[in-house]
Order: structure tokens, then sequence, then C-alpha cells
């Protein structure tokens, strides 16, 4: 700070920062200011890849809940797929939950992701509820399927029991 005058008379007239005190400090702010930009984007990204995994859960206790009150087969698949056997497709760009066989069922509930999300599952087919009980249909050799959902560095596992209930971790377990 420059003070030319030391009548203190004056010196509010002429008392300031030199051009280059402004400049430091403006580097300094804007370094700062990248930093912590660069960190709420990679948080936001984590957070909305979360939002995905725990919207996945809900989904598949929705299609659950759906196949025991209507007493009818419930499927959740990627949005790209409209009716038939479910195919485990890529969701990373959404899926749909609907019930019955018919060329054009009735659709339940319908999610669409973000884009920047990878999707990975052991899964060869889609989920399918059974009616009734609303038990996952598997294959003879598996337990659970698991869908893993990665973005902004981290990976959510979702995994789905036999009894169609899922549960939701933040862990390196997905099959890549």
């Amino acid at each position: 700070m420059v003070c030319p005058m030391s009548n203190t008379k004056n010196a509010a007239k002429y008392c300031g920062f030199t051009l280059i005190e402004v400049l430091v400090v403006i580097a300094i702010i804007a370094g700062l200011t990248t930093i912590s930009v660069s960190n709420t984007t990679d948080y936001v990204n984590q957070n909305r890849v979360k939002q995905v995994a725990y919207e996945f859960k809900n989904s598949v206790a929705l299609a659950r809940s759906e196949a025991i009150k209507r007493d009818k087969i419930v499927r959740l698949i990627s949005l790209d797929q409209i009716s038939g056997e479910p195919e485990w497709m890529d969701i990373s760009t959404g899926w749909h939950i609907y019930s019955g066989n018919s060329d054009n069922p009735p659709v339940i509930f319908k999610y669409e992701t973000f884009s920047d999300l990878t999707v990975a599952s052991d899964a060869s087919v889609g989920v399918e509820f059974r009616s009734k009980t609303g038990e996952l249909k598997l294959s003879k050799e598996s337990s659970s399927k698991t869908v893993c959902f990665t973005g902004g560095g981290i990976t959510y596992s979702v995994e789905v029991s036999s009894l169609g209930i899922a549960t939701v971790d933040a862990s390196d377990k997905c099959i890549q």
C-alpha cells in the first residue's frame, strides 16, 4: 500500500494499492477458485452416480412390489428394449419397468440417466420378477445379480438377491 503524503489530512486522497499488489491478490483468488471448482465438479459427479445407483435400487423395489400387487411378471430393462424377454442391454441411458408379455406392455416407470455414466453387469438377461412372490428370475448357477454404476471416479454396485431385494454398496467388486 502506498501513501506518498505523510500529511494525514491529504493521505486519504493518495493512499491505495499498487497495480502489482492488486494483480497478486487477483491471481491468488483465481487459483483458489480453480481448485474449488474442480473439487466441486468431482463431488457433483460422484453424487450423480450415487443418485443413479439408489434410483436403480428403488426401481428394483418398485418392480418387485408391482409384481406382487399385479400378480404378473414385471420386468426392468433398458430403455432401448420395448418388449419381450428382457435382455441385459446397456442401461447407461436409463431403464423402464413394465408388466405383462404383450407387444405393447404398459410402462409402470421410466428413468433416464445422465451422460458420462458407465454401467456394467454380471447379468446376461434383464431383471425379471415373478408374479405373486416378487422373486428374481435367475439362472441356476447364480444367487444374485450385480449392476455397477461408475462415473466421477467412483463406483457403486447394486446387488439384487434372489428374493428381489437390492442393496447399494460403494465398492470395487464390479465386473468390468
